[in-house]
């Protein structure tokens, strides 16, 4: 009697722990459905508060003094969309371009003319001297790792069964330059009126990994069907 009961309480407080987070998952799933209706309800690449792969590989580096020292070489992200690193060529007068790196925290981004100011001193602590540095992927400074947004476009985009879903044709970073918002992909199937569909950047159901030293994203069941669904009722 005593182990039936047991065996009851047990069961009891398993099925009340599994109803919340299945309703938690799904109501997840309706979010990520509803955020990606939302991105493409006109062309995300033109929205004004994005900035894409193409405007911030553009982008310049000034020093202190607002005067122009270099250009962008990539930006470091890390595996939550979040940019860590700035990394930059810089001419020195008389010297060689020397790539250096700075946290993003020591720079600041004039989003309206599309520049980085960065300190002008450099120590041996910000100089890039290895070739692992610019690689796609880096270890980062507090553990885990960086990813190099350069090398992100063009990236495949895979569901967890390691299916197609597509392409990373372009990057969207939210015009503070503090994270990847959305990816947009082409060569999805079942897709004719959205040659390009803009998904949310969102960690719960999208993450990055790496494959033969190059960067692959995976979506989870929920969001691989979402996109494909959004792709075929959109036809």
């Amino acid at each position: 009697m005593v182990r039936q009961v047991w065996v009851i309480f047990f069961l009891t407080v398993f099925t009340l722990a599994c109803i919340p987070a299945s309703a938690y998952a799904q109501q997840n799933a309706e979010q990520f459905a509803m955020h990606l209706q939302l991105l493409n309800r006109t062309p995300a690449t033109r929205n004004p508060q994005f900035k894409t792969w193409q405007n911030i590989m553009d982008a310049r580096v000034l020093d202190g003094n607002r005067q122009l020292v270099g250009s962008l070489e990539d930006l470091k992200i890390d595996e939550n969309g979040s940019v860590s690193e700035l990394v930059s060529e810089i001419s020195w007068v008389g010297d060689k371009n020397e790539i250096v790196k700075h946290p993003i925290g020591e720079t600041t981004f004039l989003s309206g003319k599309n520049f980085f100011e960065v300190p002008l001193s450099v120590n041996a602590d910000n100089r890039v001297t290895s070739p692992e540095a610019l690689a796609a992927i880096a270890p980062a400074a507090g553990g885990g790792k960086l990813y190099s947004f350069k090398a992100m476009k063009g990236a495949q985009v895979l569901n967890t069964g390691g299916n197609w879903v597509g392409i990373v044709k372009d990057l969207l970073i939210d015009d503070e330059m503090r994270a990847v918002q959305a990816l947009v992909l082409e060569d999805v199937p079942g897709a004719r009126r959205y040659t390009e569909i803009a998904i949310p950047f969102d960690t719960e159901h999208i993450s990055v990994n790496t494959r033969y030293d190059r960067i692959e994203f995976r979506l989870n069941p929920a969001a691989a069907k979402a996109v494909t669904d959004f792709a075929r009722d959109s036809r």
